[in-house]
């Protein structure tokens, strides 16, 4: 008999522990728009860019390690990407890039500001500052060495210039934003830029260790939703990074709120794909749904002498029920691949252990670097699950702008 219970108990724990790693949730992609991203891959002597868009969840890097991951062990991987410059405005960025500047801060004008911004670049936002000389310092943590920078800076911006061994291999202009290549002349996991223009502008830069495999982009900015980045602009501003696969991980912010109208923001995710098929015809677009996330509500805990004493507690948000069932209809109508997040780690039902593991912080919102990492995983082995099944479909024959440049040398 004690066996019996014994044996019943572990059932449950195990249940308990699948349920918290997640379940396993696939791409809808009834449209098969993600089987071309595998021919793509199998092509060794090609760049492959991949721009995943989203809120703080991804700003902090650790959501799209597993993907950079995977890919880099299984394709071999063209290096670390886009870096955003984030610290230089006091905001967080990936742990695996240090960032490091002269001044120290610089003044930014983001997507995700009350006026917004009218020239975002590929990253959301646009660095300027006013003294001549000037200079960054972005060194690898993961023993990661490169052999190209990439600078996005505004057309009246002087190129910068590295070390006595640094080339610029060619630039490209669109619109006002130009676009620097820049051979380091060793691979190296340290790369010091400097520039000398008065009234300078960037808006970002990228690492890469060579010119063919996959590369990921970590763009993301605090405090994002899909209104803020369904602008012309971003979408403009993106495709400079000549994306094949575009990943959108927005949705917690939107469903942030106790004014909730459904309709209003199921326009909003409808404009952000429409935006991105016109300004990226070559990419694919897969959509996520927020991952579950409490909402900080108060209550009367009390009176003292005559005054209301109030307290504030976690509950789960029903918003982000809504919004991700908003995200999967929009796919299912605009022919765009989706994956649930939400329903993969468990929705409001699994929230509670989720946070009793430690993988949600303190505010409800946000999740550790072990919950960022499972979501990660979670997608990794979806998206490369439904990139697999792939049918027999042709290349496509876009190629990056880089390789263009490349070829001038």
């Amino acid at each position: 008999m004690n066996k019996k219970f014994f044996l019943l108990f572990l059932i449950l724990i195990l249940g308990g522990v699948w349920q918290l790693l997640g379940q396993q949730v696939a791409v809808q992609d009834p449209t098969g728009a993600l089987h071309p991203l595998w021919w793509q891959l199998q092509d060794s002597t090609r760049l492959i860019s991949i721009a995943h868009v989203g809120d703080s969840h991804v700003q902090a890097g650790s959501f799209t390690i597993p993907l950079r991951n995977k890919l880099l062990r299984q394709y071999g991987g063209a290096g670390y990407g886009w870096v955003g410059g984030h610290p230089l405005y006091g905001s967080n960025q990936s742990s695996e890039i240090r960032f490091n500047a002269s001044p120290y801060r610089w003044s930014v004008s983001k997507l995700t500001d009350r006026n917004g911004t009218s020239e975002p670049g590929p990253g959301g936002l646009v660095f300027s500052l006013l003294s001549g000389m000037h200079s960054i310092r972005m060194e690898s943590r993961i023993g990661e060495r490169y052999a190209y920078a990439l600078v996005y800076r505004s057309h009246d911006t002087k190129p910068m210039r590295g070390f006595y061994r640094c080339q610029l291999l060619g630039t490209e202009e669109i619109d006002n934003i130009c676009v620097d290549t820049l051979d380091l002349g060793e691979r190296t996991g340290s790369i010091t830029l400097q520039g000398s223009s008065r009234n300078a502008q960037y808006y970002g830069w990228q690492l890469l260790s060579k010119l063919t495999g996959p590369v990921v982009h970590a763009i993301g900015l605090n405090g994002a939703r899909f209104d803020q980045f369904a602008t012309a602009a971003f979408g403009e501003g993106l495709s400079m990074l000549c994306p094949q696969l575009v990943i959108v991980s927005l949705g917690t912010n939107d469903a942030y709120s106790k004014r909730w109208d459904p309709a209003f923001r199921k326009g909003f995710v409808r404009q952000m794909v429409r935006m991105l098929r016109r300004t990226n015809p070559d990419a694919a677009i897969l959509l996520t749904t927020p991952p579950p996330c409490y909402f900080r509500t108060s209550y009367v805990a009390g009176r003292r002498k005559r005054r209301k004493i109030y307290r504030q507690r976690l509950e789960p948000n029903p918003n982000t029920v809504y919004m991700a069932r908003i995200i999967m209809e929009v796919a299912r109508e605009e022919g765009v691949a989706a994956y649930d997040l939400f329903t993969a780690l468990g929705g409001n039902e699994q929230i509670d252990q989720l946070k009793r593991a430690g993988m949600i912080s303190s505010d409800g919102v946000h999740y550790s670097h072990e919950g960022y990492r499972r979501q990660g995983e979670l997608l990794t082995e979806a998206l490369l699950k439904a990139v697999s099944s792939a049918a027999m479909e042709p290349l496509s024959s876009a190629q990056g702008s880089i390789t263009k440049i490349l070829r001038q040398k």
